[in-house]
């Protein structure tokens, strides 16, 4: 799979755990992911302008283009043709998002 950020490639990593308990624990994949100069962790095919802190994880069967300029400590995430984005501080909500788009 092929990451670009910056016009850098960068070097994907393999999840064993299912999707949901990827989402739960966002902090960790931001430590162990390769980070560009603005502290943003890229998994996908994801061009980021002006944006720091994030983690962008895309599906890697995704031909899509992910194109985020101004973000400031987001998680955006594409899995199945779902998308979430949210704050960085509130990611132990996402389970909470996640249970009110299953009902």
């Amino acid at each position: 799979m092929k990451q670009i950020a910056h016009g850098k490639e960068f070097k994907s990593i393999e999840f064993g755990a299912k999707y949901k308990n990827i989402m739960y624990d966002w902090q960790s994949l931001h430590e162990k992911l390769r980070k560009d100069k603005a502290n943003n962790a890229i998994v996908g095919n994801v061009h980021l302008f002006e944006c720091k802190n994030c983690v962008v994880h895309t599906e890697s069967s995704s031909s899509k283009n992910v194109i985020l300029q101004g973000l400031d400590g987001y998680i955006v995430s594409e899995k199945n043709g779902q998308f979430i984005i949210c704050q960085r501080c509130e990611e132990q909500r996402i389970k909470d998002f996640l249970v009110v788009e299953e009902s």
